[in-house]
């Protein structure tokens, strides 16, 4: 038990100063300003899952760890160094998660290796994906937003055009153009939603089926709310001055952040199984 400890200790020692410096970059270029503005509220919610799992209580392992364990360690290793050399930020948090998942295997029995798995899993909610993810991402949901607002517009009767990621409101003279930027695109809501709906979905017990349909309700909901919003600006627009546009498009965001956590909740509560006792 010894050499273990020492072997976990010896890599937690080499891995904590670049992994701090890896959260000092991402809390600058991302968790203060981006689609991870919500880092710090999982990071929170991440030490309170901890603790929940009763982290506070665990005590060393007495058996001889898995295989599976050392694996998962070896590849949280493997990942890091290789991030260092390719200089990955992104590879670089993904590295973190086998490596906990490996040492809490290494060192902690199984029963508590286990209830450790999601809080762990959850350090992905703040880890960016590459921008071309995002890019891949904020392209077909601006294309969406705006086709199916101008849709939506016509068949109101409101004279709209749209011009790629652009509606061009009214006519004659006084047409207004209305662009949705890839901030507008929804991005942002889809990231903190998706942890929101994995974190519901443990808390709540749900089997992997529901989980995943818990997940795939999270993207109508923020694709919907994101709709409405883009929806009021563009009827903003069509009557008020760029600077009145500007606040109802910032109002809206305040009103549907609430709504789309509400809709969530909801369909979480809907989804558990008749009869299971809720673990929130």
């Amino acid at each position: 038990m010894s050499i273990l400890v020492s072997a976990a200790v010896l890599i937690t020692v080499a891995y904590a100063r670049p992994f701090v410096h890896y959260a000092q970059f991402e809390w600058q270029e991302t968790w203060l300003d981006g689609a991870y503005t919500h880092a710090w509220l999982a990071i929170a919610v991440l030490a309170w899952l901890v603790y929940r799992a009763g982290g506070q209580d665990f005590r060393l392992r007495q058996a001889r760890a898995s295989w599976t364990a050392w694996g998962l360690l070896g590849l949280g290793a493997t990942t890091k160094f290789a991030a260092v050399l390719l200089g990955h930020a992104t590879l670089d948090g993904l590295s973190l998660v086998p490596l906990l998942l490996g040492l809490s295997g290494v060192l902690l029995p199984d029963e508590a290796a286990r209830r450790l798995r999601f809080p762990i899993l959850f350090l992905l909610a703040i880890v960016p994906v590459p921008n071309l993810v995002i890019d891949l991402l904020t392209g077909p949901m601006r294309g969406w937003q705006a086709s199916g607002v101008a849709s939506l517009f016509q068949v109101a009767g409101v004279p709209v055009t749209r011009a790629g990621y652009s509606l061009l409101l009214g006519d004659g003279a006084g047409v207004r153009e209305l662009v949705i930027s890839s901030g507008c695109s929804g991005i942002r809501s889809l990231v903190a939603l998706s942890a929101l709906a994995a974190l519901l979905g443990h808390l709540q017990g749900l089997p992997p089926g529901r989980h995943l349909l818990l997940m795939a309700a999270g993207v109508a909901v923020v694709n919907a709310a994101n709709f409405a919003r883009i929806s009021a600006t563009a009827l903003a627009a069509l009557h008020w001055p760029a600077p009145t546009v500007t606040d109802v498009h910032d109002a809206a965001g305040l009103v549907v952040l609430p709504v789309m956590v509400a809709a969530l909740v909801w369909t979480a509560r809907r989804l558990e199984p008749e009869g299971r006792v809720s673990h929130a």
